[in-house]
């Protein structure tokens, strides 16, 4: 006898539900009433070329510009920072420190559809960081769901997805439905 059982999962989230997760696992990944700052581009230390220096020296140049970016992010207490492309090593490091949370790697549509619902500004660069609006949610949380599609993984393991909410957003411009199909294939004679 050969069955098929299908459940059907959806959920409706007066926000944005993304794809995504937190840069390190030891950054909080679940925080209420809090705000978050969006960043266009990435945060790392351009290196002038054809210029000879140490590797030491330059190193050193490195972190010392990625503490002071740190420190104006900081500044304006972010409890999430978004990241629109990639964010150096050292910067992570910082940001962990000061009990940031990282988010990086973000096409730029999803940037803006998260932009749009919670009233942020993205910044184009942290030279320009002075003056940018917040954004603001209710809860910004992280889940993992595993998927019931059947063995999916190598060696029989299940798919887990990561979501990340922003939930409660200020404005009601937009909501987000998730669904979900979930099949399970049991055989039997």
């Amino acid at each position: 006898m050969n069955l098929l059982i299908s459940c059907f999962f959806s959920i409706v989230v007066k926000g944005v539900v993304c794809k995504k997760n937190v840069a390190h696992r030891r950054m909080t990944s679940k925080i209420e009433k809090r705000c978050f700052l969006v960043l266009g581009g990435a945060l790392e230390y351009q290196r002038v070329t054809n210029h000879l220096s140490s590797f030491d020296t330059l190193l050193q140049q490195e972190m010392d510009h990625l503490k002071m970016a740190v420190a104006k992010i900081d500044a304006h207490h972010p409890n999430v920072l978004l990241v629109e492309k990639s964010v150096s090593r050292f910067a992570q490091d910082y940001l962990l420190a000061k009990d940031i949370s990282l988010v990086l790697n973000i096409k730029r549509p999803l940037l803006e559809r998260i932009v749009w619902c919670t009233g942020a500004q993205i910044v184009p660069s942290i030279h320009h960081l002075s003056s940018q609006k917040l954004g603001y949610c209710d809860t910004f949380h992280v889940e993992k769901f595993l998927e019931e599609h059947g063995t999916a993984g190598q060696a029989g393991k299940k798919l887990v997805t990561t979501l990340m909410f922003f939930e409660g957003c200020p404005k009601p411009l937009g909501c987000t439905v998730s669904t979900q199909y979930a099949f399970i294939f049991l055989c039997g004679s």
